[in-house]
């Protein structure tokens, strides 16, 4: 079995970047790895549906799988270069909201749950009168995308993964693993900041 580490990342109108990622196992090579990932992932931005939740600013720009040492060091890359943009013309919303796609071990503790942040809708696909949540038909629509990603990613013989990194009060060892069983799309926007970190913000003397 290979360990790999998978990456997404894109751009927004202004500049700024976004970036997501997986760490997985599976018997399969590196190459073979990054095609699910690659077709995984672009085909949830590409899919007609999501990509009208998006801004035409909003653009998938690159995927890649690294192959990782028993220690999770990146050891051989694979890169795609992606061109994937919403289709959206509608308001988009700051850079520093994201949607959040939370994932789960079976292990019911901090270190047996992980997070993608993702980039965030435009705001039509908001429920009126919410607070700013993400609205039901919205959700559903983009959490339809995800069940079909990480289909794609197990029907190619990968097994998403949830990595501790530092080992745990709770007995977990370093650089152990546990895989993930349960995915769920967050309505409540999560937030970012660091996404605008090295943008200079326009100012407008009061």
């Amino acid at each position: 079995m290979a360990n790999f580490k998978h990456k997404a990342s894109g751009t927004f109108a202004g500049g700024a970047f976004w970036s997501f990622g997986l760490n997985s196992t599976g018997s399969i090579s590196e190459a073979a790895a990054q095609t699910a990932w690659h077709g995984a992932v672009a085909g949830f931005f590409g899919t007609t549906a999501i990509a009208a939740l998006y801004s035409t600013g909003t653009t998938l720009t690159l995927t890649s799988t690294s192959t990782a040492s028993p220690t999770w060091r990146q050891t051989t890359i694979t890169r795609t270069t992606e061109n994937v943009s919403g289709t959206a013309a509608t308001q988009e919303l700051p850079i520093s909201n994201a949607l959040v796609v939370t994932y789960r071990s079976a292990n019911a503790t901090k270190s047996g749950h992980g997070r993608w942040f993702m980039p965030p809708p435009v705001a039509a696909a908001l429920s009126i009168g919410s607070g700013g949540h993400v609205s039901t038909g919205s959700s559903t629509t983009l959490a339809a995308g995800i069940v079909a990603l990480r289909t794609a990613l197990t029907g190619a013989g990968l097994t998403p993964l949830i990595l501790t990194a530092r080992a745990t009060q709770g007995g977990l060892p370093a650089d152990s693993t546990q895989a993930v069983v349960e995915w769920e799309l967050v309505h409540t926007l999560g937030t970012q900041k660091r996404r605008g970190d090295k943008l200079v913000p326009l100012r407008t003397t009061a």
